[in-house]
C-alpha cells in the first residue's frame, strides 16, 4: 500500500477499545508508510524546504517522545516521572533511514505489549525540571497522537517539495478528519498542503 492509497476513510475507523493507544498507532502508521518510500538520501537532506529541519530531524523528535513516554510507563512505579527534555539529540536515527525504521519497530512492539492504563498517574517534568505537573497516560497518549500529527504535516511539505505523492489525510489531524466525515466537508484539494487543525 502507498501513503497516496490511504484514504481519510480508512484514517477514521474507531475501535471501541483503547481509542488513544489506537489513534497513537494510526499515526506511527503513517510515519512507517513515509520511511518505507522515502530515499535514504531524501530522508536527511535539508535543503529541500527552506529554512525547515530535515525530515530525519522531525522523526527523530517524534521518535524521541513516543520512546520517553513508553519508558516512563515502564517504571511500574505508583507515579511515574516523565521529562520529554531529556530527548537524545544526535541520534543514528537523525541521518540514518535505516536506523529510524529500526527505532520505530522498537516503539511500535513496546507499544504493542505494553499495559497503558489511560488513568495511571505520571509526573511531567518541564523547565529543565524545575516545574513537576501531574499528568496521566491517557493525556500524554492525546499529546503524543497530536505531536505527531503536526509533524506529519511539516514532514508532508518536504516530502511533497521532493516530489513524493502523500495521501490528503497525511498529516491532519484525527479531529479534522472526523469533523470533515460528519460535516461531509471535502478534504483539502491542493495537492502539498497539510493542516494539522
Amino acid at each position: 500500500m502507498s501513503l497516496k492509497d490511504v484514504s481519510a476513510k480508512e484514517a477514521l475507523v474507531e475501535p471501541k477499545e483503547q481509542l488513544l493507544v489506537e489513534e497513537n498507532k494510526r499515526q506511527l502508521d503513517w510515519l512507517e508508510l513515509l520511511l518505507n518510500q522515502l530515499r535514504p538520501q531524501d530522508y536527511s537532506r535539508s535543503d529541500a524546504y527552506s529554512g525547515a529541519s530535515a525530515i530525519s530531524s522531525h522523526v527523530r523528535h517524534v521518535l524521541n517522545h513516543y520512546d520517553l513516554f513508553l519508558q516512563a510507563c515502564q517504571l511500574h512505579t505508583s507515579q511515574d516521572t516523565l521529562n520529554y527534555e531529556a530527548r537524545t539529540r544526535n541520534h543514528p536515527a537523525e541521518k540514518n533511514i535505516d536506523a529510524a525504521k529500526y527505532w520505530l519497530a522498537t516503539i511500535r512492539k513496546t507499544m504493542n505489549s505494553a499495559n497503558l492504563n489511560e488513568k495511571k498517574p505520571l509526573k511531567l517534568k518541564e523547565c529543565a525540571g524545575q516545574v513537576e505537573v501531574l499528568s496521566s497516560v491517557g493525556r500524554e497518549m492525546a499529546f503524543l497522537y497530536s505531536h505527531t500529527a503536526h509533524h506529519l504535516a511539516l514532514i508532508k511539505q518536504q516530502a511533497v517539495q521532493l516530489g513524493y505523492e502523500l495521501a490528503e489525510s497525511f498529516g491532519v489531524h484525527p479531529s479534522t478528519l472526523r469533523a470533515q466525515a460528519n460535516q461531509k466537508v471535502q478534504p483539502i484539494q491542493a495537492k502539498g498542503k497539510a493542516c494539522a487543525r
